[in-house]
């Protein structure tokens, strides 16, 4: 919590048990404070071999207030999702600075911009996918049935990312 408040701005992503976002409930939080660096904190995730966690409702009270302060400057991509996971845990998402999907779309709006899509083309970087991660049609896992060190791979290039797109598109953002 010392590293997010003292944070100049923070990448915040949500790993979570459905696309849906009225349906997701949350699995765990991944976060950035600096281009190369995140973390990843599970809540959520389930199975034999899965690993001890932290309580899923401790994490969102030590978290809520940072959360829910507008004054903390924090850059998503597709924050809409993400407020509508948070406010299914009761916490109100402020302080979003930031949406690297709405901003590449500003940019660009003929192209897609997913965050795999994103990462390739502005960061010249391709993280592990979702299908990789949980396979699909029928083999298809569900985020917290994912071995946790391939979960905290994936959520922490999300975040990292997340922030070094917001670097990148910001100045055009900016000087446009």
């Amino acid at each position: 919590m010392a590293r997010l408040q003292s944070a100049e701005r923070v990448a915040i992503d949500t790993e979570t048990t459905s696309l849906d976002p009225m349906l997701a409930r949350l699995v765990g939080i991944s976060l950035s404070v600096q281009p190369g660096v995140a973390c990843y904190i599970p809540v959520a995730h389930r199975g034999p071999d899965c690993a001890a966690q932290l309580s899923r409702v401790e994490v969102l009270a030590r978290m809520k207030p940072w959360l829910e302060d507008r004054r903390e400057s924090k850059v998503l991509h597709h924050a809409k999702y993400d407020t509508h996971v948070f406010a299914n845990e009761g916490i109100d998402l402020q302080g979003v600075a930031d949406d690297t999907m709405l901003q590449a779309y500003v940019l660009e709006s003929h192209r897609g911009v997913s965050l795999h899509d994103l990462s390739q083309r502005i960061l010249g970087v391709k993280g592990l996918t979702y299908e990789e991660l949980c396979g699909k049609g029928v083999h298809q896992i569900g985020f917290d049935e994912v071995d946790l060190d391939r979960a905290t791979q994936y959520a922490c290039e999300d975040a990292d990312y997340t922030l070094r797109l917001h670097l990148a598109l910001r100045p055009q953002i900016q000087a446009d």
